[in-house]
């Protein structure tokens, strides 16, 4: 394993150095995310938006054969990962967009892209610890900053001043490479003919295995995050199953819909889709958000997002002191960072659904306060705001 990683970081080094005197053409942007496996995210949602308000940037979009591209704009340029014409406009790019990291444009263990503008998106505003704040090892944290710092990114996207400092400390980056605004992909949440769109289409969706959902019903979306030593699924079956659970969605013509984190998605199918419990594929979190009357999540960041909304949030966190201690661990207490009603068992969950459903301002004035705290710059303009960072950076 240790021989297995110097070779990497040797070749990486040699190709970062090679790389780098290549001529950059600024105006050639690349665009990946989610190991080249998603199109959903801020890559996503940022290249659509250049492409339509800024003619002079060829945007390229990087991705896996299979993946779903059915959102991205016709005029972005598609190109297979690791193929001689995606290396070819990695080796020239002006700039390169991703949410995880090299593995979104390449795994060819070159650094194709040095010397470019390298923009880490990120993929979530963090309430559990994220890259090298996850090891409690000094060694593994220091490798983690240096291989984020040689080879990563070299500007990163924060949403507030309380995401900066976690930035600077998982990444190892200065404060001057971390670009101050909202997220691209919240976009969709100003649109009220797209938040229209996604629902009816997901409503339509839902209606053709369960005649009794209609526009009248209230979709509840339920979207855990991954556990590095656990599993969710069990309590995906706990839920459906619970009778008062049931009765609760019954009595107010609701339905819960769940989401699986891309680290479970195989687990993401559906569960009887005439229940009021039913798993979905092939809907970007966003789309699904979009079309939410009622969030339920854990620790995952989806719940940031969802302020943008300002419609009601249940954290059911049944492995609270678990997670917090023995899995990834996490920055804040729920104390600091709960945007509404928290759950920690089914029963409560009941309670909290059914209170929410009827009366969904009932924590409007925590849900403010969250986003003042860690959504500060969440705008309708952030997408301009990040552009015009980005093309002062470059011709800098």
């Amino acid at each position: 394993m240790v021989l297995r990683l110097i070779k990497q970081n040797a070749t990486l080094l040699l190709s970062k150095i090679k790389y780098f005197f290549h001529k950059r053409e600024k105006n050639v942007w690349v665009f990946g995310e989610w190991l080249g496996e998603k199109c959903c995210d801020n890559c996503l949602y940022f290249a659509n938006y250049v492409v339509c308000n800024h003619s002079k940037i060829k945007c390229v979009w990087i991705y896996k054969q299979g993946t779903n591209l059915s959102l991205l704009d016709d005029r972005v340029e598609r190109v297979v990962m690791d193929t001689p014409e995606a290396n070819s406009f990695l080796k020239h790019a002006g700039a390169v967009f991703f949410t995880h990291g090299m593995g979104d444009l390449t795994f060819d263990y070159q650094h194709l892209y040095s010397g470019a503008l390298a923009v880490d998106f990120w993929h979530g505003v963090p309430w559990k610890k994220i890259h090298a704040d996850m090891y409690i090892n000094k060694i593994k944290r220091a490798y983690w900053k240096y291989q984020t710092r040689m080879f990563e990114g070299n500007v990163y996207l924060s949403t507030s001043d309380v995401f900066s400092r976690i930035i600077q400390s998982a990444f190892g980056c200065k404060r001057d490479s971390i670009i101050e605004s909202g997220y691209p992909r919240n976009s969709i949440f100003y649109n009220p003919e797209e938040l229209l769109k996604c629902r009816n289409n997901l409503i339509k969706r839902l209606s053709c295995t369960n005649p009794s959902i209609s526009q009248k019903t209230h979709i509840i979306a339920y979207m855990p995050t991954f556990r590095d030593k656990g599993e969710t699924e069990n309590m995906d079956i706990m839920i459906r199953d619970n009778e008062t659970i049931n009765n609760v969605l019954e009595s107010n013509n609701a339905v819960i819909v769940k989401k699986s984190h891309f680290v479970n998605q195989h687990n993401n199918t559906s569960i009887d889709g005439s229940s009021r419990f039913v798993g979905v594929e092939n809907i970007s979190s966003q789309e699904l958000l979009a079309s939410a009357d009622l969030l339920i999540t854990d620790y995952s960041s989806c719940f940031f997002d969802y302020l943008v909304l300002d419609r009601p949030i249940i954290h059911f966190l049944y492995d609270y002191d678990y997670y917090s201690s023995k899995d990834r661990g996490l920055y804040y207490t729920k104390e600091q960072v709960v945007c509404g009603d928290t759950a920690f068992d089914l029963q409560q969950l009941s309670v909290l659904l059914k209170q929410n459903l009827l009366n969904p301002q009932k924590d409007h004035n925590l849900r403010v306060l969250r986003r003042n705290q860690f959504m500060t710059y969440e705008s309708e303009q952030s997408c301009e705001v990040i552009f015009a960072d980005i093309t002062r950076r470059l011709e800098k």
